[in-house]
This record gives C-alpha cells, structure tokens and sequence, in this order.
C-alpha cells in the first residue's frame, strides 16, 4: 500500500513498532507534527486493534 500512497502524491510515515500504548503515542505525536507542518488530513493505522486481520489466519 505504501507504494501507491507515494504514487498518489501522499506523505507516508512509518513508526517503530512498539507495545500499544507507546504505539498510539507516537502516531498521535506525529500526527500533531503533520498539522503543525499545514496538513489538513491525516490518516492512522494500528495493528494492535485488528491483529488476526494482520496475521492472515483468522
């Protein structure tokens, strides 16, 4: 997906991964970033809410 987004233009971030909690931290820290920086939009994903959707074997 990443490669499409970049195709289409969109900035995309990745972030270490890291327990839940610290997870959702840095996401929002730089999300803030990008608002600061004058995005109008920006999109979050976390895996830990879905993890067999991320494991392929439900």
């Amino acid at each position: 997906m990443t490669g499409l987004m970049l195709e289409l233009g969109f900035a995309v971030d990745q972030v270490d991964a890291a327990g839940p909690a610290v997870d959702l931290r840095r996401r929002l820290d730089l999300a803030r970033r990008r608002f600061d920086e004058g995005f109008e939009f920006v999109h979050l994903h976390s895996k830990y809410p879905d993890p067999i959707s991320h494991e392929n074997d439900p």
